[in-house]
């Protein structure tokens, strides 16, 4: 396969000839690489055939195996897309982009289930209803005037959002000082 790799410099008979067997080598590599389940090395096969005929269906069709091996079925979908548009009827590429619509259906069935169970559940897990509030003062603070459901604050709970407060804004002054220098 090296030496058909230099074929520049041939006369324009032998480099024709090297072409086509630069094709089939690269066809019968590929082939190889899929059954060793060798995806990358088949794709890259597929590539220096189809350098040779860009339009050749069964250098496309092995590429679109090797992409489905892989999991890249968007790559594969357009490879049979291509073949198909050079040999619209051709049993193996059919049968290829049949098989291809299935397991994207499948994957896309996948997600969906994914997505619903991801979005069905809450995020935060069920906490007990908090107590109901009494009447009278609690942490000096009467609860007569707080909302249905809620509990005051416990003492010092002002001090600790001040110092919140001055934290986050001392971080925002290190991110100017930081986007400054």
């Amino acid at each position: 396969m090296s030496c058909v790799s230099y074929d520049k410099n041939f006369p324009e008979a032998l480099r024709v000839k090297s072409g086509a067997v630069k094709k089939g080598a690269s066809l019968n590599l590929a082939a190889a690489n899929l059954k060793l389940k060798d995806y990358k090395e088949a794709i890259k096969n597929c590539d220096k055939a189809l350098e040779v005929d860009s339009n050749n269906t069964k250098a496309l069709y092995r590429r679109a195996q090797a992409f489905m091996g892989q999991g890249d079925n968007v790559e594969a979908e357009q490879d049979v897309k291509s073949a198909l548009l050079l040999a619209p009827r051709d049993p193996d590429l059919l049968a290829l982009q049949k098989k291809l619509r299935a397991v994207m259906k499948d994957e896309a069935q996948k997600q969906k289930s994914l997505y619903s169970k991801m979005f069905s559940k809450p995020l935060v897990p069920d906490s007990p209803p908090p107590p109901p509030a009494t009447s009278g003062p609690e942490n000096g603070v009467e609860s007569d005037t707080l909302p249905p459901g809620t509990q005051p604050a416990p003492k010092g709970s002002v001090l600790l959002e001040e110092k919140a407060e001055k934290a986050n804004s001392m971080s925002g002054l290190k991110l100017v000082l930081a986007a400054c220098l």
